[in-house]
């Protein structure tokens, strides 16, 4: 079985750590599990993220613009928004992998 766990994050904030806990079981199971996020902050196996400069820098200006835009239209601060208006290769990617199953965790932050 092959599993993908998609989140914002892989090891910051409570989906981030609980996909990340997760992963690594599976993983100590010898299971085929990879996590896919726009910020890695660990070392471990399996994660993929920005891997360049540029993929990178993609990532925190959709972050920058959307939070802008969120701000000038008068929508809660206190409530998370995601306009998914900029694309993300994420999409591609699943559709073009070959997971039996693919976790979503949080998604939010322009992911798809």
């Amino acid at each position: 079985m092959k599993v993908i766990h998609l989140n914002y994050t892989d090891i910051k904030g409570g989906a981030g750590r609980a996909a990340y806990r997760i992963h690594r079981s599976l993983c100590d199971e010898n299971i085929d599990s990879k996590m896919w996020v726009n910020k890695v902050y660990s070392n471990y196996q399996n994660i993929k993220g920005p891997s360049n400069l540029i993929e990178k820098s993609f990532v925190m200006i959709k972050f920058i613009l959307m939070n802008s835009l969120i701000k000038n239209f008068g929508l809660s601060r206190t409530t998370m928004h995601s306009l998914s208006v900029l694309p993300s290769n994420w999409l591609n990617q699943i559709n073009s992998s070959d997971a039996d199953i693919v976790h979503l965790h949080w998604v939010q932050g322009e992911m798809i």
